[in-house]
């Protein structure tokens, strides 16, 4: 199914790559790090290495983020990439202008403290919820236990059962017959009008689950969303 799925034809836009360059958000400071040091010593071998790694890293995360529904996946290489131009930089951060004027471990805790920076500007402090916020923890057994009573739900309903949230169908004992995903790119490449239209025509019965089953539900308590 997976090999299926990387194969199926899919629409790809140009200005799609272009909205993508943002997610390497992520990885700036680390890459504005290693372009300092890199510009230091841009004759040496491993400045010229690494900067044709990351060039080419950087390419291919474009090119694959123009194909519709590709994320973060695409950025692998280049993450890869990154974190070995950023150790090269740290090791070698006394030929930085910066590190000759205020010494070669200034510039490695500066390298460090921008790092922590960026760690701690983020949403995702899930792990703190969990440890200072009862009413978090509380959050998960709830809808663990939604998940379960949808499974109960689906178990006892007669045929195949389509799911939104796969993993309860998957619960209930059901066989996977749904793939939104390859519904998804038929439907955007013309070769399919409708997705409920597909599931009738296969005698497929639709479960909307309950949003409590899934991790979204979670998620939306930590950015303010209802």
């Amino acid at each position: 199914m997976f090999l299926a799925n990387l194969l199926t034809p899919r629409p790809t836009r140009l200005m799609r790559a272009i909205y993508g360059i943002g997610r390497s958000q992520w990885i700036l400071p680390a890459l504005a790090i290693w372009a300092t040091w890199a510009w230091s010593e841009r004759k040496s071998f491993a400045a010229r290495f690494t900067g044709l790694y990351i060039g080419i890293a950087f390419a291919a995360f474009l090119v694959q983020w123009t194909g519709e529904d590709i994320l973060d996946n695409a950025q692998f290489d280049l993450v890869i990439a990154t974190a070995i131009g950023l150790g090269i930089a740290f090791d070698r951060a006394g030929a930085t202008a910066f590190a000759r004027r205020f010494g070669v471990e200034a510039a490695r805790a500066t390298v460090v403290l921008i790092l922590a920076v960026r760690l701690l500007a983020t949403l995702r402090i899930e792990p703190f919820l969990i440890l200072f916020d009862p009413a978090y923890r509380a959050a998960f057994p709830a809808h663990a236990q939604v998940a379960r009573e949808e499974a109960a739900r689906i178990a006892a309903m007669p045929g195949p059962v389509a799911c939104r949230l796969k993993v309860v169908c998957r619960m209930a004992g059901k066989p996977f017959v749904y793939d939104d995903f390859r519904v998804d790119m038929l439907m955007m490449m013309g070769a399919a009008k409708d997705d409920f239209d597909l599931i009738s025509q296969h005698g497929l019965t639709y479960f909307r689950n309950d949003p409590r089953s899934g991790i979204e539900s979670l998620h939306r308590a930590l950015v303010g969303n209802p």
